[in-house]
């Protein structure tokens, strides 16, 4: 079935960037996915002069963020600009949602490349909103560090703090966002495919959607009953390749994670999105893949109801009826319940 083969096409080794182009490489020695905090001395390990390399200084001597999520945010970001920007110089799209933000580096890191300094006149990312439930200090240490840096890009960027379900981008949006936990990839998906927009998602925590009563993980029978066995058997179905070193608990969880991803690929594919999947080094994190989808022309959803927007803090926010739990929002959609 087109699912057996989208199970496959997630399993395969997605093509690599060569992010490294983009900053200086640390010493050989550094591990990259480690959660120590980035302290001021490691500066010096990014003494280039490329793009983003004062980012990564300007991190640093902020004294407050785990090495792996500088990482992250840069290999996330990198691939992200390569894959819209399509050779040019920016992100074609006036605005810039960071879903499930936390501190919003990957906000920034995007921002900074489309404006590296105050010349640039571009028509990307007039408005970059970074959104969480709550803000937290960390956002607070990086949005100081940044704009002390950058201070011409203080116009263009906001935090809001509210639920996911309180969000209605405009679609000529592109959403990012970096391992929201379990179904809040769900949301992130269902918020880009009502608004049409562009769609950038590395998902984790996948085990979490499996087990959550209220949201069973796939309505498809012959997938439902491949992740019944695996994750009630322990059992590993071997459409993967066997990982030496892994064990078999880690094996299961790729397993269920892969199949939950092509689920969540083809039903962007079904709602008219042109659909990639990538991913960064596996060093940095173990939920590495990144699904990135663009609405194609044809796209049933291209010319949805109210797509005038006057402006971006006026419609981003908007009154609705929906339910106050984002859980129960995705409740209303049947591609992510049972049928």
């Amino acid at each position: 079935t087109y699912r057996t083969v989208a199970v496959a096409s997630v399993h395969e080794e997605a093509p690599q960037s060569d992010s490294r182009v983009w900053w200086t490489a640390p010493p050989s020695q550094v591990r990259l996915g480690s959660r120590s905090r980035l302290l001021p001395g490691d500066a010096a390990w990014f003494d280039g002069d490329r793009p983003l390399d004062e980012l990564c200084r300007v991190v640093c001597r902020a004294n407050f963020l785990p090495r792996k999520e500088l990482f992250e945010a840069l290999e996330v970001g990198t691939r992200i600009h390569e894959r819209f920007s399509k050779g040019s110089e920016h992100v074609p799209y006036p605005y810039l949602l960071d879903c499930c933000a936390g501190h919003g580096l990957l906000a920034w890191v995007l921002l900074l490349l489309s404006y590296p300094h105050p010349e640039v006149k571009t028509k990307a990312f007039r408005a970059v909103y970074i959104i969480d439930r709550h803000k937290p200090q960390s956002a607070f240490v990086l949005e100081k560090a940044m704009l002390m840096r950058w201070s011409h890009l203080a116009s263009r960027v906001r935090f809001i703090e509210s639920d996911l379900q309180e969000i209605r981008p405009n679609h000529d949006s592109l959403l990012v966002s970096v391992h929201a936990c379990g179904k809040l990839s769900d949301v992130v998906i269902r918020m880009s495919t009502d608004n049409s927009t562009g769609l950038a998602l590395m998902p984790c925590c996948h085990e979490t959607r499996i087990y959550a009563k209220e949201i069973p993980l796939v309505s498809c029978g012959q997938q439902e009953s491949k992740l019944k066995d695996i994750s009630s058997q322990g059992q590993y179905t071997g459409t993967g390749k066997w990982r030496e070193g892994w064990s078999l608990a880690a094996h299961r969880s790729w397993e269920i994670a892969s199949i939950i991803d092509a689920e969540r690929a083809e039903t962007l594919r079904n709602r008219g999105y042109k659909v990639d999947v990538l991913a960064i080094p596996e060093e940095i994190t173990p939920k590495n893949r990144l699904l990135v989808g663009e609405p194609t022309n044809n796209s049933q959803l291209a010319t949805g109801e109210n797509r005038e927007y006057s402006t971006p803090h006026g419609s981003l926010l908007r009154s609705t009826n929906l339910p106050a739990s984002p859980w129960a929002y995705l409740k209303q959609y049947p591609e992510f319940s049972h049928a």
